[in-house]
């Protein structure tokens, strides 16, 4: 069951890179939706979860080191973005808001290989 969260983890993230690589606007729409009040914690929330079950699916892998590793990679992340609070958080949306298409472009590329990544260690 955990493997195939982790699966489903890898498509949606595939799927956001090609979102992004497709049209840019949508990094901004969603960096927007990120820096409400409410949404802010839910990230964190969603990227504790994430590493908690990658770290129970890990055994089930092909690369059970990698994927505990981003499982641990996820909570650490989760918990930085509660520490680093809501007005340094805006600064790097912000920062993130001001970058060229091309260079989020780029971005979404690498966030496409990831998810092939997390897919293939999955499948």
């Amino acid at each position: 069951m955990m493997i195939m969260i982790v699966l489903l983890i890898g498509i949606l993230i595939t799927g956001m890179g090609v979102a992004v690589l497709i049209s840019p606007a949508r990094l901004r729409w969603l960096l927007d939706w990120f820096l409400e009040r409410k949404n802010f914690y839910w990230v964190a929330a969603i990227r504790i979860i994430t590493g908690g079950v990658f770290i129970l699916a890990a055994p089930e892998t092909r690369m059970p080191t990698l994927i505990l590793t981003l499982g641990v990679l996820f909570i650490a992340a989760g918990i930085t973005i509660l520490f680093l609070g809501k007005e340094r958080i805006d600064r790097l949306a912000a920062w993130w808001l001001t970058q060229s298409n091309s260079i989020l472009r780029l971005w979404a590329l690498a966030a496409v290989a990831f998810g092939g990544l997390i897919i293939w260690c999955a499948v």
